[in-house]
């Protein structure tokens, strides 16, 4: 029965994931670039949330009821233990997207990283410098700035519409 469960989970797991890894596609590859430093903070507070609740599920949770009320406590400390195993679930859950996210993002920063100019990706996106400040970085001017940029970017998007 176990078993079954778990295949049954990982299924639909999977399933969640392919479908949201096809969304992809369609989102506009300079937004997921420009967050990519978002994408790496919010990993770290899921993870950090994660391991709170981890370590919260673990203690015995106890609700003050009314003295007239009759509650069983074993039935509140399974829905406040199924509340935090859904919560912990749904932070995995958004944890994996990000991990695609941010893993296909480096696979594409690796992608560039021998091509000429390739700094222009990583200065315009992940340390959002200005294009006059590009320019006067890389001592390029616009058009060579603009036909780099659009090479490369080129490049990169092949990786997220496989």
């Amino acid at each position: 029965m176990l078993s079954e469960e778990l295949k049954e989970y990982i299924k639909t797991n999977i399933e969640y994931q392919l479908k949201n890894i096809k969304n992809l596609q369609f989102k506009d590859l300079r937004v997921l670039l420009y967050n990519y430093n978002k994408y790496l903070e919010r990993l770290k507070i899921i993870d950090d949330k994660i391991e709170t609740l981890k370590k919260i599920s673990g203690c015995t949770i106890s609700s003050v009821a009314p003295k007239d009320v009759n509650v069983q406590k074993s039935s509140v400390y399974v829905d406040e233990l199924e509340k935090k195993e859904n919560e912990i679930e749904s932070l995995s859950n958004e944890k994996i997207q990000l991990c695609i996210i941010i893993d296909r993002i480096n696979c594409g920063l690796k992608l560039i990283s021998e091509e000429p100019y390739n700094e222009i990706i990583k200065l315009k996106y992940i340390d959002k410098k200005s294009i006059d400040e590009i320019l006067e970085l890389l001592h390029i001017s616009r058009r060579t700035y603009d036909r780099h940029h659009n090479r490369l970017m080129s490049e990169i998007k092949s990786l997220f519409l496989l």
